[in-house]
């Protein structure tokens, strides 16, 4: 009578079989997983980038004049642009008046351990107050902001490690610049 069952040899060879095939699957998983989180670090850098193009273009295509900064890193000029009126309290016989409030702009970087980050300094005046804010624009590798005098222009240069993640462009400012600082 023959016992029913496997013998050791079979037993190691099917241990053997699996093994290789659990490793093999798992190699294409940390395959798969690494190239996902490769594409996802390439999609955000090229939306920072993308971004940070816009924004700049938008600040520097709203404002209505320009001054060129002495001895700046990463940017040489604020931006002035109009927001809006408010009403004066004293409104008089005349009716209300209204008294225009300007923001200043200033962009720049600050180096953190991993990564440049893109920063705009923003100064509104509100009367006889000044308020000033730092806002983030976005996680950049390396910036560029110059402010051509003799072309009238602004070069921007964005460049990042992963090379469709850099951009570069220039945007004619004619006779925005009033003064320097």
């Amino acid at each position: 009578m023959k016992k029913k069952g496997f013998t050791l040899i079979e037993l190691v060879v099917a241990v053997a079989i699996s093994s290789i095939l659990i490793v093999a699957i798992g190699l294409v998983l940390s395959t798969n997983i690494g190239i996902s989180n490769q594409a996802y670090l390439n999609e955000k850098s090229y939306k920072q980038a993308a971004y940070a193009m816009t924004y700049i273009e938008d600040k520097i295509n709203s404002a209505y004049k320009i001054t060129e900064i002495k001895n700046r890193d990463n940017c040489n000029f604020y931006l002035f642009k109009e927001d809006r009126s408010y009403e004066v309290k004293d409104k008089g016989l005349a009716g209300p008046k209204y008294k225009k409030v300007y923001s200043k702009y200033r962009f720049y970087t600050k180096n953190l351990v991993d990564k440049t980050i893109l920063l705009i300094e923003t100064e509104n005046e509100f009367g006889a107050k000044t308020g000033i804010g730092y806002n983030r624009v976005a996680d950049l590798e390396d910036i560029s902001l110059y402010y051509d005098r003799e072309n009238e222009m602004i070069n921007i240069s964005i460049n990042q490690t992963n090379k469709f993640s850099s951009f570069e462009g220039a945007i004619r400012v004619d006779k925005k610049l009033v003064s320097d600082e």
